[in-house]
């Protein structure tokens, strides 16, 4: 057949097939810039699936981050859990400490007060004692029969006389109205025997009372080792300690640490000023419990009246875990028959006037000390 050729008209070319493309080489993975990706998301078709590779396809799709942000939140659930039940726990910790102390404290309160009629003392009682006091000197027997010796009687086979310390409390009365320092001291000797005659729970009060009188005592004997030092002066002043050492009585004692600049009225200080109102307010607990014992009815446990004499006089000066501790102790103070033995009585009747003897005596010391320690305004004493 012949070609048919038309002036100015090209003829239709037939449309050529698609080149395929290179085939890509499996020998080697492909990277992300590679020639032969690019080439190959260039061409007008869908792209093949590239081999998975381990490494690429965990960063290219994020899987290995995704599992860290897992382990990570994992983690982080565990330490709120073990933090919450740390917290649950703290609070039960607390309150088993507690009960197994407050348990511990009552086990061994029901244990001291044990039958017994004769008191005895430390080194012959099989009970457990807390008394750690030491007496600094002998106590001898009185010399001079005080007032109310024929209602008072001496007790044998115990170590508390109420003579004795009735004989005390006398010896401490000074002239004009002072209170001797060193009688006065031996005066709470006595009154610790007492306490510590009540069971040895008791000496939570008269080991603060002994520390007291060590305090005291070292400053007496310091100054009195100056006093022998240093030759004597003549004062004509009226006021002035005299031929004493500053030591010698309340009164020489508190106007010396005036003078002195011991005392401070706005910190803490170890002057025996400080020291003598903590027990000057030591011995009024003490009177208010006598007064209470003689006039309450027998009804009333001496633990019952020990707690209200301690509430009006020793417990606005005291922390609240020192009142805490307080409490147990009136908890395992005896029954008040235990007292009428210890003044060597056998019914309250018998004991009123003992009572009011020993009070008497007590009133008298505690209102002179009251009055010295008013007059320089040291009754408020930190």
């Amino acid at each position: 057949m012949e070609d048919r050729k038309t002036d100015g008209v090209t003829p239709p070319t037939t449309p050529s097939k698609a080149t395929p493309p290179s085939p890509v080489s499996s020998d080697r993975p492909m990277g992300l810039s590679s020639p032969e990706l690019i080439k190959q998301l260039q061409q007008p078709h869908v792209l093949k699936q590239v081999p998975v590779s381990t490494g690429l396809t965990t960063v290219f799709c994020g899987r290995g981050r995704q599992r860290e942000r897992e382990r990570e939140r994992e983690k982080a659930k565990r330490v709120r859990r073990r933090d919450v039940n740390v917290t649950r726990m703290r609070p039960r910790k607390r309150q088993c400490v507690v009960i197994s102390v407050v348990l511990c404290l009552l086990l061994f309160v029901s244990s001291l007060w044990l039958p017994q009629e004769v008191f005895l003392s430390c080194d012959q009682s099989w009970r457990p004692c807390l008394s750690v006091y030491a007496a600094t000197r002998e106590i001898v027997h009185d010399v001079t029969p005080a007032p109310g010796g024929d209602v008072i009687r001496e007790c044998a086979g115990q170590k508390f006389q109420v003579s004795r310390l009735l004989h005390r409390l006398n010896s401490a009365l000074g002239p004009a109205s002072d209170v001797l320092l060193e009688p006065y001291l031996l005066c709470w000797e006595e009154l610790i025997k007492f306490m510590e005659s009540l069971g040895p729970l008791v000496g939570f009060f008269t080991h603060k009372v002994e520390e007291k009188i060590i305090l005291l005592r070292h400053l007496s004997q310091e100054e009195a080792a100056k006093h022998r030092s240093v030759p004597h002066q003549p004062t004509h002043n009226p006021q002035s300690a005299g031929p004493h050492p500053a030591y010698h009585s309340v009164r020489s004692m508190l106007e010396a640490e005036l003078q002195r600049g011991v005392v401070s009225f706005d910190s803490q200080t170890a002057s025996g000023s400080r020291t003598l109102l903590r027990l000057h307010r030591s011995l009024l607990w003490l009177q208010l419990l006598l007064e209470k014992l003689g006039a309450e009815p027998e009804g009333r446990s001496m633990g019952e009246l020990c707690r209200e004499a301690y509430l009006q006089v020793l417990a606005p000066h005291h922390p609240w875990l020192l009142q805490r501790a307080a409490e147990l102790v009136f908890r395992a103070m005896p029954e008040r028959t235990v007292f009428l033995q210890l003044v060597c009585v056998r019914r309250q009747e018998e004991a009123e006037p003992v009572i009011n003897i020993i009070v008497t005596a007590i009133r008298e010391i505690h209102r002179r000390t009251e009055r010295e320690l008013n007059i320089r305004n040291m009754l408020e004493l930190p």
